[in-house]
């Protein structure tokens, strides 16, 4: 089915991905004074996920479907939007993410103060942006990354990467109902390990974590008065991978979850943990690239150097 190297390529072929998802981003705050603690969190809802990938690139794009979230729990929650972006990019070595999140309407779920029975507070007009990424270097080239979740390569035998990672994400929160809004740039460095496991000729289990620390860049205002404060700090972040996946020469399927967090303090007393958790099940198949296709992606790999000019 596969050749016998160590990593398998499918450069010829356009992979279409369908994902089902349960991703969210709250954020939890706690005031180290008085012991005050909060949770804020969108509603868990389930995301329908598209993703496109060819040769280096990778697109994914996620929404919330009304159809997969319509029941009592959500109504005592408020209602959330949520659009997903995902772009991966793959240059030799260098692995590029950018990530877009957008989120409005979100509720309290925890507090150190007792909320009523069966009930939430939510906060319909509060809004989340956040955009950023990562730029990672790939040490072992008998490891793929690309094996992982996606596949648009395929692990034959198990190996294993050390692969430095910088992160980078801004995120903006304002509350239409008060104009209050909050800016935060988030800036860490560190190693992360990853592991490939053939456990057989088509399947795989993946497993990776992150440890980084870095800089948080804090602003908040509101729009009608003159307050402005700002704060810098260290910042911390901790991020996991675990998968795993089926694939054959046109079809794969897995499961896979991943985990981000973020944790600085935006004063003297007051934490904050920007948690980003994500779990999906996806299916994939991949169709045969035009021609035309594979000629163009030639030529610009082989100008950006990834591919060497095949000799007559």
């Amino acid at each position: 089915m596969f050749s016998q190297n160590e990593v398998v390529s499918f450069p010829d072929y356009f992979t279409l991905r369908l994902g089902i998802s349960n991703s969210f981003n709250s954020y939890e705050i706690t005031n180290e004074i008085d012991q005050g603690k909060i949770l804020i969190s969108p509603n868990q809802e389930i995301t329908s996920t598209f993703t496109f990938l060819f040769r280096s690139l990778e697109i994914d794009i996620g929404f919330a479907p009304k159809f997969l979230n319509s029941n009592d729990d959500n109504d005592k929650k408020g209602d959330s939007k949520l659009f997903v972006l995902n772009l991966r990019s793959y240059l030799g070595k260098w692995m590029q993410s950018i990530d877009i999140y957008s989120t409005k309407g979100f509720y309290v779920s925890k507090a150190s103060f007792d909320l009523p029975e069966g009930d939430y507070i939510t906060l319909p007009d509060l809004k989340s942006f956040k955009i950023g990424g990562s730029t990672s270097y790939i040490l072992n080239d008998s490891f793929s990354f690309r094996a992982i979740s996606f596949q648009n390569e395929w692990q034959r035998k198990s190996a294993g990467s050390f692969i430095p990672r910088l992160a980078y994400y801004f995120t903006k929160i304002k509350d239409g109902s008060n104009g209050e809004s909050s800016e935060f740039f988030d800036i860490a460095i560190g190693p992360s390990y990853h592991y490939n496991w053939v456990i057989h000729e088509n399947f795989i289990f993946s497993l990776g974590g992150f440890a980084g620390i870095g800089a948080n860049f804090s602003k908040s205002r509101y729009e009608d008065s003159s307050y402005n404060k700002k704060f810098n700090s260290m910042a911390y972040d901790l991020a996991g991978r675990v998968s795993i996946g089926y694939n054959s020469d046109r079809f794969y399927t897995g499961i896979t979850n991943t985990y981000n967090l973020f944790f600085y303090h935006e004063d003297h007393s007051t934490g904050i943990e920007d948690e980003q958790i994500f779990f999906e099940f996806y299916l994939g198949y991949r169709l045969n690239a035009p021609k035309g296709w594979i000629r163009t992606a030639q030529k610009v790999n082989q100008k950006l150097g990834i591919e060497e000019e095949e000799k007559e």
